[in-house]
């Protein structure tokens, strides 16, 4: 509802201009459907580029990143839109730097035993 805040001077203008109680239900109707049709292409375009540019540069996986925004979102709001991404993605490398460690723990002797 706060995206058709922005709207509501050009309802006032259309208002001013055009008057009359049947034109303002198609000039509500009118913005109404330029909300929805700016908004749905403006939401969809800001799911997908937000992991994006979030992810270039790092040798993290895009799912990893989109993961991250999707439960850091869900889980802890606009704060998690940012930590959630940054936690995946450490735990990733941690796991992918445990996996490919080549060393082995050898057991330590007591008194040469």
């Amino acid at each position: 509802m706060k995206k058709f805040v922005a709207l509501f001077p050009v309802f006032l203008w259309f208002k001013a201009r055009i008057g009359g109680r049947a034109k303002l239900a198609v000039t509500i109707i009118t913005l109404l459907g330029i909300g929805t049709i700016w908004m749905v292409p403006a939401t969809l375009i800001d799911n997908v580029l937000k992991p994006i540019f979030m992810a270039s540069g790092l040798p993290v996986p895009m799912l990893v990143i989109l993961m991250g925004v999707l439960g850091g979102t869900l889980a802890h709001g606009i704060i998690g839109l940012f930590v959630g991404p940054v936690i995946l993605s450490l735990g990733y490398e941690l796991i992918k730097a445990w996996i490919n460690s080549d060393s082995i723990i050898e057991p330590i002797s007591v008194n040469g035993v």
